[in-house]
């Protein structure tokens, strides 16, 4: 799944990854681009938070001077884990529901479920994907489906 980033106005944040995405060496020939002449793989498939985000110091240690647990961490660098921490919950869902991990089903629910982002006039575009992951009700769609 590729990630674009959002930011806290779910505006697509300007150095985010833009599609389409050329995807034409074997095997994989599917989706071929050919210089814009065909529409190329959509990406990204969701969009999560970016710019200021927060995130934990991996250079803090506690009774350093000037130590701070948290530090900004922002972009697409941001956004994935967002996506990725989704996708883990979903599969946790999936095991406590005694449940296999199906992966298109757990993308169906993300992607279903996405909140526009400022701009998207469809429900999957190129720039902008799905839209912003929301995991709550991707959550809620797939225990409505008996997935999880």
């Amino acid at each position: 799944m590729g990630c674009g980033a959002t930011d806290n106005a779910d505006k697509l944040a300007g150095y985010s990854g833009r599609g389409p995405a050329e995807w034409n060496s074997v095997p994989f020939t599917d989706y071929p681009y050919q210089g814009g002449a065909r529409p190329g793989l959509m990406k990204p498939d969701l969009c999560a938070p970016g710019p200021g985000t927060t995130s934990c110091n991996w250079l803090y240690q506690e009774g350093a001077p000037s130590a701070t647990p948290y530090s900004g961490f922002g972009g697409t660098s941001a956004a994935t884990p967002h996506v990725g921490g989704c996708l883990v919950l979903l599969a946790q869902a999936c095991m406590q529901a005694g449940q296999p991990i199906i992966p298109h089903r757990v993308q169906e629910a993300l992607e279903s479920t996405a909140v526009r982002v400022a701009g998207q006039t469809r429900d999957k575009e190129n720039h902008f994907g799905a839209g912003r992951v929301d995991v709550y009700a991707a959550y809620r769609y797939g225990r409505g489906n008996g997935w999880w």
